[in-house]
């Protein structure tokens, strides 16, 4: 059996692809059948070929090298936490489970120097109204940014600045231990400040907003899902809808390299360009679905707030797989 056994249809208006089992099992799919899946189609959707956690688990063992836990995650702070979950602390909850606010388009942990190339999610408990999870191609969004926008991120490198107060930074950096928290911010190329007055501990990150992969130039960062979250928290929403937050201040914010903000300008043009460009997953129970991290963004349609369980795990692929530059 090859790759080419396995008849595929588009996720969403030409996004990925759906494989369905039709009596097929997670065993028949090998990893260099679903590395070509994925090398070709950038997202794929496995339909009907389990419906338990389980099944999920050894689907991704499988198929997945060097699983993170979420360390160093930005919204490791009130409601949005991801938690551990069935003993394996690999497998977590979506950021924000239990809320039922959309997501925009991103990438995941752009924030930090390596992030994870493989992204997984499982449907345990598919929501009834909205809540899908939605799909973007990086390269098709920045074709679609205004000149002027595709320009400004040519020309300027762009970083992400956290202020985690006492508390906050213990939950990002997994560690009570200030000096491990500074070894694992050097390590993933973070400058990292500390005010011992305050116990608040500062980091910053600069790199491009964009990214080089198969020749083409993507737009794939977390700067719209965190200058939408800073918007949040300056207008009050967060305080009123995050119980649990240790500060009034949101705990990461994105700005230009020399500290200024980035234009609104820009900024709205890559909100409304994202929102034309957003694809949705039609989650159904025991759905699994593997996206390239380093192409596709992603991202969470608002929910009419009943019951949802998507699972999440991060890490690098055991086949190959080209990396974004």
């Amino acid at each position: 059996m090859t790759e080419a056994d396995f008849d595929t249809t588009p996720i969403d208006e030409g996004i990925g692809a759906i494989i369905e089992a039709r009596g097929r099992g997670l065993d028949d799919l090998w990893p260099e059948h679903v590395g070509a899946l994925l090398r070709r189609h950038g997202v794929l959707l496995f339909r009907g070929f389990t419906k338990d956690t389980e099944g999920f688990v050894a689907f991704s063992d499988r198929l997945t090298e060097d699983f993170s836990n979420y360390r160093g995650g930005g919204l490791r702070f009130a409601m949005l936490d991801r938690e551990a979950v069935g003993g394996h602390s690999t497998v977590l909850t979506t950021t924000g489970h239990t809320q039922s606010f959309g997501i925009p388009l991103h990438g995941e942990m752009y924030y930090m120097k390596h992030p994870p190339q493989l992204l997984w999610f499982y449907a345990e408990v598919p929501p009834v109204a909205g809540g899908q999870t939605t799909l973007g191609d990086g390269a098709a969004l920045f074709r679609a940014l205004k000149p002027e926008t595709q320009a400004w991120f040519r020309e300027n490198d762009i970083k992400y600045v956290r202020n985690l107060v006492d508390g906050d930074w213990q939950a990002t950096f997994m560690t009570d231990d200030l000096e491990e928290a500074r070894a694992f911010a050097a390590e993933n190329d973070l400058t990292m400040t500390h005010d011992p007055d305050t116990g608040t501990v500062g980091a910053e990150f600069r790199c491009s907003a964009l990214r080089q992969h198969g020749g083409e130039t993507l737009f794939i960062n977390n700067a719209l899902f965190i200058y939408l979250g800073e918007m949040a928290f300056r207008s009050g929403w967060a305080s009123k809808n995050l119980p649990g937050l240790r500060s009034s201040d949101c705990p990461m914010v994105v700005r230009a390299a020399d500290g200024e903000e980035i234009p609104r300008a820009v900024m709205e043009d890559v909100r409304q360009t994202s929102e034309r460009m957003t694809r949705k997953i039609p989650w159904e129970q025991g759905d699994i679905v593997l996206i390239d991290n380093h192409r596709i963004l992603h991202g969470r349609a608002e929910t009419d707030g009943g019951k949802r369980s998507i699972l999440v795990r991060l890490g690098g692929p055991a086949f190959p797989l080209p990396k974004a530059a």
